[in-house]
């Protein structure tokens, strides 16, 4: 069991890890091969966040992304009940 505990644990620090890297490498001129590869990544995580969003009409006009902000939040919860 505390072994799949662990793995769960790795998988979900890797996918905080990723998206904390999109954020600030969006930030700076970066190859986009990089920014392809995260982009790649983390979205799959990030796009039920962002149908949500969607289907509530969450869309406020404001400079940052709220569903990655949201999802990121959501993530770090998860985590701190977990472990």
């Amino acid at each position: 069991m505390q072994i799949i505990l662990y793995a769960v644990w790795i998988v979900i620090r890797a996918a905080e890890f990723l998206m904390l890297l999109r954020a600030l490498l969006s930030w700076f001129p970066t190859p986009a091969g990089i920014i392809d590869i995260l982009y790649t990544l983390t979205e799959p995580i990030i796009t039920p966040m962002r149908l949500l969003f969607d289907r509530l009409d969450i869309n406020p006009p404001i400079p940052f992304d709220l569903p990655f902000l949201f999802t990121f939040i959501c993530i770090s919860l998860l985590e701190s009940l977990l472990f």
